[in-house]
């Protein structure tokens, strides 16, 4: 940088060192933006030479830092020294995150109990949050999570399989699971157990309360279904959207009932996805603080824009299942 102000600050001298008055103000301007420019051009090439040398890595492997802080994995924790070399260089204390999460006690896992944190296991049961189900798997090695949101009907009616109606009637979980439902007699039930006990013939219609946005979403998405059936097909390309996960959906509606089991989804464009596009962010997006999602392919990713940024990479289906780091 001083190779090129010094011939620069030469070049003007004549109007660096008289009298500020008897200065020009239009060449004051011009010395004051070359020299902005020159200290801009140097900090950019530096950001530019420091990106390089990050290594992106996609995979939710925790790290604790030195600083008390989560990093996503020990890429992100080089990165984050890397990008800052006049602070204080920042060590790996331990594999894992430094809030280590302690098992709730019984009457924790019947609540709090929150639409943004709900998960379904594959036994059936609906759980307030993922780490009571990240507890119950030292007790139960076969528990996993299924999905975000709570467990619907049908799968329910399956986890309980033969004499399900006096199953539902009987267990505990009828009384304080708090997995609202929406049957086809437009009644809501407390939870899948409730509604089962009392109509075993219910079917669900999707979207959680009745009348909620949701599940509106999901009964126009119906309707739609059946008018295409003797739609032409530019009648069937004029409602087609495209969402976050780069899926392409048959209409709008289709998306918002998606949205019940993808927190991150959000319509993008009009028409089909373009697939020449690249979904991975810029490397700045990788260091922010991590926001684990658990994928399909049972892998822990940095956030939603890894995940959907790995599944281009690899060239594989990867889509979300639930939010935090999966179930090991």
């Amino acid at each position: 940088i001083t190779t090129f102000l010094f011939p620069l600050v030469e070049h003007h001298e004549k109007f660096i060192f008289l009298p500020r008055a008897t200065m020009k103000m239009n060449q004051l301007n011009a010395v004051r933006n070359l020299l902005a420019f020159a200290i801009v051009s140097y900090m950019v090439s530096h950001t530019t030479v420091t990106a390089a040398k990050c290594n992106l890595n996609p995979f939710y492997k925790p790290i604790c830092g030195s600083d008390g802080k989560t990093y996503g994995n020990i890429d992100m924790l080089n990165c984050i020294n890397i990008h800052r070399p006049f602070h204080r260089k920042i060590h790996v204390m331990r594999k894992g995150e430094c809030a280590a999460l302690l098992c709730p006690s019984y009457e924790d896992l019947q609540g709090p109990w929150s639409s943004d944190t709900i998960v379904c296991g594959n036994n059936g049961y609906s759980y307030g949050h993922p780490h009571q189900v990240r507890c119950l798997k030292a007790f139960i090695p076969t528990i996993n999570i299924a999905h975000e949101g709570g467990c619907t009907i049908r799968e329910v009616r399956k986890s309980l399989n033969r004499h399900f109606r006096k199953k539902a009637c009987s267990t505990p979980r009828r009384q304080f699971e708090k997995n609202i439902v929406c049957g086809h007699n437009n009644k809501t039930y407390v939870n899948p157990f409730e509604a089962l006990c009392t109509n075993p013939r219910i079917r669900e219609k999707l979207g959680g309360k009745c009348y909620c946005p949701f599940q509106v979403s999901c009964e126009f998405a119906t309707r739609l279904n059946k008018s295409f059936h003797n739609a032409t097909r530019a009648e069937k390309e004029r409602y087609i959207v495209c969402g976050s996960d780069r899926r392409t959906y048959r209409s709008h509606f289709h998306l918002e009932c998606s949205r019940r089991l993808n927190r991150y989804l959000y319509r993008v464009n009009n028409g089909p996805c373009k697939k020449d596009k690249d979904p991975c962010p810029q490397w700045l997006k990788f260091i922010k603080t991590p926001t684990p999602v658990c994928g399909s392919d049972k892998r822990s990713y940095v956030s939603y824009e890894a995940l959907l940024c790995a599944s281009s990479r690899l060239r594989r289906n990867i889509f979300y299942v639930h939010s935090g780091r999966c179930i090991e």
